[in-house]
């Protein structure tokens, strides 16, 4: 009975992990350096330079992450992914340093046989978006075309690989094809199912062809030595020896290619390769010299920011000082009332604070200034003059500022915010302000506003959870996000924030959210959202306390 396949690239990592099988490690390389490089040849427009770099970094980190990897079930799919992420910062740091690098890119001008062969008008529109469409796959389904299309493997290996049947392997592929066929079909790429099968096996089928005499030999040795770097670094490397690390690795790379190819005794690919070793070397220590540069910016704001601190510090040192003694005459205030007064009648100040004059005030600018951020957006979409923009500023600071100097005057009186005759007064107050407001929106402008309340709280969630699982083998697809951003807004409903005015807060039901997610997230990505919820329910939870403590129920008797 054949080993799995599978379980042979979790054997073949697990060797290289345990034992140092460079053996090992080099199968896998020439196993998936196919899929690797082709991948980043697509996203990269057909530069092979950049390609073979791409898959140097990528083949680099497998060996760096073996240890932790050995259990995976979709080697095809994470090394996919990876070179996704790959491609992307190459693209972002050649944009940076194509000014200072002109003349270095100049001298090494990839060939016309390092490129894929010319493609019909199919495959042009195809290969820009092929790879995000595949990222949106679920992994199974990933990791089925990548191993049939991208690897070259018949069904029969592939049903060895994801420890299935011949049969149930050639039906995955043809099902994962067909969710392939209508993320493309959203993208502009018309055809048919069948037709994209046929461009991709044309195009992409044998993966391991056309392939940079040397790059696995190169890539291998590379990866071989950033991981031996790695490993001596240890843990605890800082910052600044991760770049090192990195520059050396570059180094390394580059001499490996030198190497690779004076071996094959052509001269003009070694003068080529050499130069652009040269090249790379010159761009690392211009690198290292900006880095250093950075350093000692870095060290000047972190020297500023800490004046910065300090002064902070004595002011609010200052402040509770005036805090402790406003404090002590409450309480001196409160020994010469009645007894008959109960206390738990007495309604908890918003912010204590707010009854300095000067910190109320700077507030209220704060309020205003944290307008056009969380604002912005909708700014655009109703197409406000910078006239209109600041009524709608100045009249939401007026509405807050009346709410807040209410309150606060209630809560100096001790006086509920529940109580109607502070409830009248409020609605007295911020009626006209609120009314000022929505003419000038319009009622559509209006409703837009308080959807728009709605979905930024939605996406201070999907925000929290797409860092939260970034750096994971399960990041947070654009098609994922837009659907628990819906749900949430769903499942939330705005609230009045005080009695009399039209401002809300917003009140989710996590628990209608949860049910939702389980089933347009993956296993890992529920766990880190509901850790994330959990957060929320408590902090709901204590919003809820504080404000049935500073308003009590009006049923309340008064003594």
């Amino acid at each position: 009975m054949n080993e799995s396949p599978a379980s042979d690239d979790a054997t073949l990592l697990r060797r290289y992990a345990e034992a140092g099988d460079e053996a090992a490690f080099a199968e896998l390389v020439r196993r998936y350096l196919g899929l690797v490089y082709h991948a980043a040849l697509r996203q990269l427009g057909g530069e092979a330079h950049a390609s073979e770099d791409v898959a140097q970094r990528v083949f680099a980190l497998l060996a760096r992450k073996a240890p932790s990897l050995g259990d995976h079930a979709a080697l095809a799919g994470w090394l996919h992914t990876t070179t996704r992420f790959t491609a992307s910062e190459t693209l972002r740091a050649e944009r940076r340093r194509r000014a200072r690098e002109q003349e270095a890119f100049t001298m090494h001008q990839p060939t016309n046989d390092n490129r894929p062969a010319a493609a019909d008008s199919a495959w042009t529109d195809l290969r820009p978006v092929i790879d995000e469409a595949l990222g949106e796959l679920d992994a199974p389904d990933r990791e089925a075309v990548l191993l049939r299309y991208f690897a070259g493997l018949p069904h029969a290996q592939i049903g060895a690989r994801l420890a299935i049947s011949e049969n149930a392997a050639r039906m995955r592929v043809e099902r994962a094809l067909e969710k392939l066929h209508g993320r493309l079909a959203r993208r502009g790429v018309t055809s048919t199912a069948s037709a994209l099968g046929v461009v991709l096996a044309n195009q992409v089928g044998a993966a391991t062809a056309a392939l940079p005499a040397g790059l696995a030999g190169s890539v291998t040795s590379a990866a071989l030595a950033g991981s031996a770097a790695a490993g001596a670094a240890g843990a605890a490397a800082s910052a600044a020896g991760f770049f090192g690390f990195m520059s050396t690795a570059k180094i390394v790379t580059g001499l490996a290619v030198v190497v690779g190819i004076a071996g094959l005794g052509s001269a003009f690919h070694e003068r080529n390769h050499a130069a652009q070793a040269e090249a790379t070397l010159a761009a690392l220590r211009r690198e290292a010299e900006e880095l250093r540069g950075q350093a000692a910016q870095n060290q000047t704001l972190a020297r500023e920011a800490n004046e910065r601190s300090q002064a902070s510090e004595a002011r609010v040192a200052a402040l509770q000082k005036e805090v402790a003694s406003a404090r002590s005459a409450a309480r001196a205030a409160t020994a010469a009332e009645p007894v008959s007064r109960p206390t738990a009648s007495r309604p908890v100040t918003v912010d204590p604070m707010l009854s300095n004059p000067e910190y109320f005030q700077l507030s209220m600018q704060k309020y205003r200034a944290d307008l056009r951020q969380k604002f912005g957006l909708l700014y655009k979409s109703l197409h406000l003059s910078d006239e209109q923009i600041a009524k709608f500023e100045s009249n939401r600071t007026d509405s807050y500022q009346a709410m807040m100097e209410i309150v606060s005057s209630a809560d100096a009186q001790g006086t509920s915010t529940a109580d109607a005759s502070v409830s009248k007064l409020m609605t007295e107050a911020i009626g006209p302000i609120d009314s000022e407001f929505v003419a000038l929106l319009g009622r559509d402008g209006y409703q837009l506003y308080l959807q728009h309340n709605r979905t930024q709280a939605a996406l201070g969630v999907i925000k929290d959870l797409a860092g939260t699982v970034y750096r994971t083998d399960s990041p947070l697809t654009p098609v994922q996000g837009e659907q628990l951003a819906q749900a949430l807004i769903a499942q939330t409903r705005a609230v009045p924030y005080s009695p009399g005015s039209r401002s809300t807060a917003y009140v989710t039901d996590w628990s209608a959210v949860a049910d939702q997610a389980r089933v347009i997230l993956s296993p890992s990505q529920v766990t880190a959202f509901q850790s994330l919820l959990d957060a929320r329910i408590l902090q709901d939870r204590m919003m809820a306390i504080s404000r049935a403590f500073r308003d009590p129920p009006a049923s309340s008797p008064k003594k």
